[in-house]
């Protein structure tokens, strides 16, 4: 008996989640003899896994339309980011991305730094400090010096007031100098006008008590710290040099 093929095929593209019996033999046709057994029918479907459920799947032409409008969305994201404003111009330090810019004193060095924290400036040439002078039979002690250094902080923080800002940034030094106290905040301005705070948190114990000043300010979707920390007998230096980078500093 000749093979007969499914007249039912289902095309290829669409998921099969069961396939149908193929219809019997039509009666005109003529029995198999006595004592023969008919030979089977093939069924062009019946492939191993064939008649199984298939996922559903992306087309190849899907995909790529997919991927097209993935690209789309991360270059419009990418042009939606807020653009330097003027006073950002000819600073030594510029990041658009995190949304900062501010001058270095001549004579301090900065280096890029991950995280939150995401610059950090250093005082090149540490003021030497007074050594007291060696007891008699003990060895010379080496020179203390005294040095600065300043960190610019950048905190996603979604529509973050000022006071808030500032009452978080103190407990954050606060857990890692847990002696400092801090001064009530002093109102004041960035270069381009935004407000602004200052703060003042200082370590009177030790023997060399420590001096951090802070200026704060936040956007709408982030919040910003200029710290400057040294010893006390050195801040004033300090503060005088990098009144420059206070008075530049600016985000958007």
């Amino acid at each position: 008996m000749p093979v007969r093929a499914c007249p039912h095929r289902v095309p290829t593209r669409v998921p099969r989640l069961a396939c149908k019996p193929c219809p019997a033999p039509r009666a005109d046709k003529p029995p198999a003899p006595r004592g023969e057994t008919a030979p089977p029918r093939a069924y062009p479907h019946a492939v191993r896994g064939a008649c199984e459920p298939r996922p559903v799947g992306l087309s190849r032409y899907a995909r790529g339309a997919l991927a097209a409008l993935l690209l789309a969305g991360a270059v419009l994201a990418a042009g939606c980011e807020s653009a330097p404003p003027p006073q950002a111009a000819g600073k030594n330090v510029v990041r658009p991305t995190l949304g900062f810019a501010l001058d270095v004193p001549e004579g301090w060095t900065w280096r890029d730094l991950g995280g939150d924290v995401a610059l950090e400036i250093i005082e090149a040439a540490a003021a030497k400090t007074e050594t007291p002078a060696p007891a008699p039979g003990q060895a010379p002690r080496p020179e203390k010096r005294g040095g600065a250094v300043a960190h610019a902080v950048v905190v996603e923080r979604e529509g973050m007031t000022l006071e808030a800002w500032a009452d978080q940034a103190i407990k954050d030094s606060q857990q890692f100098q847990s002696a400092l106290e801090a001064a009530p905040p002093e109102k004041t301005k960035l270069a381009d006008g935004r407000e602004a705070l200052a703060v003042t948190l200082r370590n009177p114990r030790g023997l060399r008590p420590l001096v951090q000043k802070m200026l704060l300010a936040t956007t709408k979707h982030r919040a910003y710290a200029l710290m400057l920390t040294a010893p006390e007998p050195d801040m004033a230096a300090a503060e005088k040099a990098f009144k420059k980078s206070f008075e530049t500093f600016v985000v958007w």
